[in-house]
Order: structure tokens, then C-alpha cells, then sequence
């Protein structure tokens, strides 16, 4: 009688382990999934859910139409998990699917995706005006709704200031984008006079949409 109460609260704990192991959205690019999203080849991908059993970075597997994938810039915490596709995703429909595993077990979750060719920018980025002085007009016309985020460095290679535009949104519209930069708001302190480099690309991407040099007098 012993042996098979011992046997049932195993069993339990088993059952009770899975019910703390699972995995929520999946995010590509920081857009939260959805049936019939569309993605660029190689997106930044993030998934939610409970991780905290979890042990290494090793114990999250990436497949893609059930092939095992290279990952890299990997990061996790209890409640996420984020890389970048190692190699550009082919275009068509791709299944994505994320393994995790614990001590006791595994958990996946899997969502299709339609992959197209990624477009980036259809015309030059346009400062304005420049010499600026407390505020400066972004504009740029972008190939699809996408997340991008306008850095700008001093001469010494230095991030002074930042701002990030959400897709669907203005500055991550389709088309035509003109935003205006508040430079005392979202600079880390205020901008001295001199030259600038301003730079636009993806978020969690180094791929550089837009660079443009100007200048600040006050």
C-alpha cells in the first residue's frame, strides 16, 4: 500500500511540475505573434512563459519545419526567452518551433509564420533643420510596417540620444514617416554644439536602415 501511495504522489509531483513549465506568445521583432503574421528572414525572436525550471541557455531548442536550428545572442530569465536567427529563415510558409527543457520533462509550443523578403527603406533618411537646436524632424519612407529605432552618436562614437518607433505606428508606418525629435527629451544629457551622426536600423538588429550626418547650434 506503501509503494503505490509513494507511486501516486510521484506521479503528482510530475503533474504538478508540468502545470509551472509553459510557454506563452511568441514574439518576432517585438510584435507579438499572430495567425498569418508575416516576418522578414532573419527576426529577432522572443518567447514568454513560465522558465523559472529551466537550468542553461542549452535547454531551449529552436526547430524550424521540424530541423533544428542555429540561434545566437540567446538570453533567457524566468519569464523569457530571446535570440536571432543564425541564418537567414527561406521565404514561403515556415513553422517555428520552440523546445524547453526541465528536470522533469520538456514543454513546446509551435506557430506558423509566412517569411517574404524584407524591405527596408525606399528613399534616403532627411534631417531637418541643420543646424538644429532643441528639436529635430525626422523623415524616411519605409518598404513595410516595421519597428525601428533613430540612434544618434557624437564623434567620439558615443549614443547621446534615442528613440524607438513601433510598427503600425508613426515612424514605423509603411510609406512616408515624418517624426519630430524632442533632442532635451530623449538625450541622455543636453547636447552640446558640433557635429552628430544619426543612424535608424531594427531594433535587436545591426543592420543599419539609415545614416545621416548634421549638426547642432544653440
Amino acid at each position: 500500500m506503501g509503494g503505490i501511495l509513494r507511486r501516486i504522489g510521484f506521479i503528482l509531483l510530475l503533474c504538478c511540475a508540468g502545470l509551472f513549465a509553459d510557454i506563452g506568445d511568441f514574439y518576432f521583432d517585438g510584435q507579438k505573434h499572430h495567425p498569418g503574421m508575416i516576418v522578414g528572414q532573419k527576426p529577432v525572436f522572443k518567447a514568454e512563459g513560465d522558465f523559472s525550471q529551466v537550468q542553461s541557455l542549452d535547454d531551449f531548442v529552436l526547430h524550424v519545419d521540424g530541423q533544428i536550428v542555429t540561434a545566437h545572442n540567446k538570453k533567457y530569465n524566468n519569464s523569457s526567452f530571446s535570440c536571432a536567427f543564425a541564418l537567414p529563415l527561406e521565404l514561403g510558409e515556415r513553422e517555428i518551433e520552440l523546445w524547453a527543457y526541465y528536470s522533469s520533462g520538456s514543454f513546446q509550443k509551435t506557430v506558423t509564420v509566412n517569411v517574404r523578403q524584407e524591405k527596408g527603406m525606399l528613399s534616403d533618411m532627411v534631417l531637418f533643420p541643420s543646424p538644429a537646436t532643441t528639436n529635430l524632424n525626422v523623415c524616411y519612407e519605409l518598404g513595410a510596417a516595421q519597428s525601428v529605432s533613430f540612434l544618434i552618436y557624437n564623434l567620439s562614437g558615443q549614443l547621446v540620444c534615442r528613440r524607438d518607433f513601433v510598427s503600425g505606428r508613426p515612424g514605423g508606418n509603411p510609406g512616408y514617416n515624418q517624426v519630430s525629435i524632442d533632442l532635451d527629451t530623449y538625450s541622455k544629457r543636453p547636447l552640446s554644439n558640433g557635429a552628430y551622426v544619426a543612424i535608424l536600423l531594427r531594433p535587436g538588429s545591426s543592420t543599419v536602415l539609415a545614416k545621416e550626418k548634421f549638426l547642432i547650434l544653440r
